[in-house]
């Protein structure tokens, strides 16, 4: 029997900022970053990593099977904006 939707909603935004920080190349998991209160403005993610990652994360969003009315897109750009990492553009 599945969890509860909220529950998995839940676990799978703890799971996708560990990848995220994978991703990034950061050796870091929610847990090390809940010791550190401004995380998502210290590290920083490539514009590439960033496009894999949101890859990454629709396509694990369906599979999981989290939506509820929006769109994997949709959520994600909720997600972006609330927990995602910077993105760090070369300066030229």
């Amino acid at each position: 029997m599945k969890k509860p939707l909220e529950d998995r909603r839940e676990q799978f935004i703890l799971d996708a900022i560990n990848k995220q920080m994978e991703i990034a190349g950061y050796d870091l998991t929610v847990e090390d970053l809940k010791k550190e209160p401004e995380w998502f403005s210290k590290y920083t993610i490539t514009p590439e990593k960033h496009k894999e990652f949101k890859e990454w994360w629709i396509q694990e969003f369906k599979k999981r099977e989290l939506s509820l009315y929006r769109p994997a897109e949709y959520e994600f750009g909720i997600f972006d904006l609330m927990y995602g990492l910077k993105e760090e553009h070369d300066k030229k």
